[in-house]
């Protein structure tokens, strides 16, 4: 269709080109008819026909959902309406802290006299040093192809600028198996509201999805 569109107008008065040209035409409307007549009978037929186009359905698909999905104001427990920013995001973290606070009291663990499944071989296999090649191999051991973490970075780039990174790479590894630390930016998660109506208005309408995003070893060492 393009070919023959660019030379039309080369050629715009070649009678072939335009039969041809209007032939095409012809085609992409019976074609577009078929899909709209086949999609027609299943559901989400709007978005399987007109979805994939750069059409005004699209766009206001993509604005409808995006104003949906935006918290404007919400109603505090007093009932009354709060439609600053900040003063909503401190809301959502006050009422989910009290929501999911512990209320259990640490106490000493009974004795269960429990038999010691680890031999003393196994417990000293566990307790050596990380190397540097079971970093590497457990890090090549992951799908290169899985959705990448909230930084854009993947198991690919990990594995295609090894040479590079792993010397940082294994420093953070060794660090967290020494001293028990790791960092915000690798063991951190995402929560996504859900809302249960319509129309929410309070923190009660929404309930939390976790993502957790942690950048983990699989088995370094399997006994």
């Amino acid at each position: 269709m393009l070919e023959v569109e660019r030379k039309l107008v080369l050629q715009p008065h070649n009678a072939h080109m335009n039969n041809w040209h209007y032939r095409l035409i012809k085609q992409r409307e019976k074609m577009h008819l078929f899909n709209q007549k086949y999609w027609g009978n299943l559901a989400r037929k709007d978005w399987l026909v007109n979805g994939d186009r750069h059409c005004h359905y699209f766009h206001q698909t993509m604005r409808t959902r995006k104003s949906r999905s935006k918290i404007i104001k919400i109603k505090d427990a007093s009932g009354v309406w709060i439609d600053e920013a900040s003063q909503v995001q401190q809301l959502f973290v006050q009422d989910f802290t009290s929501r999911f606070k512990s209320t259990l009291i640490n106490t000493a663990l009974p004795n269960f006299e429990l038999l010691m499944i680890v031999s003393e071989e196994d417990n000293y296999l566990l307790s050596i040093p990380i190397q540097n090649h079971e970093v590497k191999d457990a890090i090549f051991q992951m799908d290169k192809h899985k959705t990448p973490r909230s930084d854009g970075f993947g198991a690919t780039y990990f594995q295609n600028y090894w040479h590079i990174i792993s010397t940082d790479v294994c420093h953070a590894i060794k660090l967290f198996f020494n001293d028990g630390k790791l960092l915000k930016q690798i063991n951190h998660m995402l929560i996504a509201l859900i809302p249960k109506i319509d129309q929410p208005n309070s923190t009660a309408h929404f309930r939390l999805i976790k993502f957790y995003v942690i950048a983990c070893i699989r088995s370094l060492r399997k006994y």
